[in-house]
């Protein structure tokens, strides 16, 4: 098992733990491991899934701001209902990693609207 500080249970608590229910236990391990662990920053892979998650809504949207607090909602969610979640005490750890999750988010979406906007300046030209 990770020795992730983010990882509260492997079991399935909650009807809302359906990720995880179809995520083998080692895929699930690898996911948890830290990239980068300097305390208090906790980076794992699970980082990279926010940033395709940024790109991928960037391609649809070019508010920021709603962009922005979808992430902000969907967070929220996890940390109070989402898979492994239920009942998990809101700590440092977990703000921190929240936020993590945000900031790799928000690059995704700027990094393609960065792109979007040279694509269609080049255009223009």
């Amino acid at each position: 098992m990770s020795d992730s500080p983010l990882i509260v249970t492997t079991h399935h608590n909650t009807p809302l733990d359906w990720f995880s229910t179809f995520m083998p236990q080692k895929l699930r391990d690898w996911m948890n491991a830290f990239i980068i662990k300097a305390n208090p920053v906790f980076i794992n892979r699970w980082a990279f899934i926010h940033l395709i998650s940024g790109i991928l809504v960037g391609l649809f949207m070019d508010n920021w701001l709603v962009a922005l607090v979808l992430h902000t909602v969907y967070e929220i969610w996890e940390w109070a209902a989402g898979p492994g979640y239920m009942g998990r005490t809101l700590t440092k750890v977990v703000i921190i990693d929240s936020v993590i999750d945000t900031v790799f988010y928000m690059v995704g979406f700027f990094v393609v609207q960065v792109f979007m906007c040279f694509k269609k300046n080049t255009q223009n030209s």
